[in-house]
């Protein structure tokens, strides 16, 4: 999970970084977009002036009569006096000034126009990003709290088998303990047992004996005194003493 968590860490700075960088560009552009729009109105305000000038003093329509007849084969008029002050300005050259001023009008339309295009795509892109890196983040969010679920079913599973084998092993000490407490007697019992079970088979089998002897019984012969006595020889003894009567 904490790879999960370092490429979420990174694709949240990387978002930050992005809308950082948009709201610089966006705010750049504004700026670029105003300066556009005031050079044109102020290119456009020149040209009206200067079309309106010429238009007075007739350069302007000597330029046009100069077109008119370039086009029919006669030489053009001549030039209109000029205003008061000496200053002469032929046709061409007014024209001609108002003519850049309409190219360096259209440029700047042109520029304002692409300038419009690329925060349009810039803007396009920047929502096209935020979305696809907020379906990682979602992605990645599900894959982490997968992670979680599972890690948490198995600590879950872990304490649980903990817990289990701590009982266990709880009642094997107890047990332990109880068979601790009661050793010294259950050691003694299982060590005495054999002999003291063989001491009352005999000590059985010779109140038997006794009892067929008192009841006139006999013996052909006594018990073989490394033979071990069992509570068979006390039945035997009866029997005969039973076949003796007869």
């Amino acid at each position: 999970m904490g790879e999960i968590a370092k490429e979420q860490a990174a694709m949240k700075a990387a978002r930050k970084v992005a809308e950082n960088l948009r709201e610089r560009e966006h705010a750049d552009w504004l700026v670029n977009d105003k300066d556009d729009h005031d050079a044109s109105e102020v290119v456009a305000n020149a040209i009206d002036v200067l079309s309106e000038f010429y238009r007075r003093t007739g350069m302007m329509f000597a330029q046009t009569d100069k077109k008119a007849h370039m086009a029919s084969g006669d030489p053009p008029p001549p030039p209109p006096a000029t205003w008061d002050g000496g200053l002469e300005v032929k046709s061409g050259e007014a024209t001609g000034i108002v003519a850049i001023l309409e190219m360096i009008h259209e440029d700047i339309k042109k520029d304002s126009k692409d300038a419009q295009n690329d925060e349009n795509n810039a803007v396009s892109e920047f929502k096209e990003y935020m979305k696809n890196s907020a379906a990682t983040l979602k992605n990645l969010q599900d894959q982490y709290d997968a992670n979680s679920s599972q890690g948490g079913r198995a600590a879950a599973k872990k304490h649980n088998t903990e817990s289990a084998r701590g009982r266990a092993k709880a009642h094997l000490v107890n047990t332990l303990n109880s068979i601790k407490d009661v050793n010294p007697n259950c050691e003694y019992f299982e060590v005495n047992y054999p002999m003291r079970r063989s001491n009352r088979q005999i000590e059985v089998d010779g109140l038997n004996q006794a009892k067929a002897i008192l009841n006139g019984g006999s013996f052909d012969a006594g018990p073989d005194p490394n033979r071990e006595m069992n509570v068979g020889d006390a039945a035997s003894a009866l029997f005969l003493q039973r076949s003796n009567r007869r």
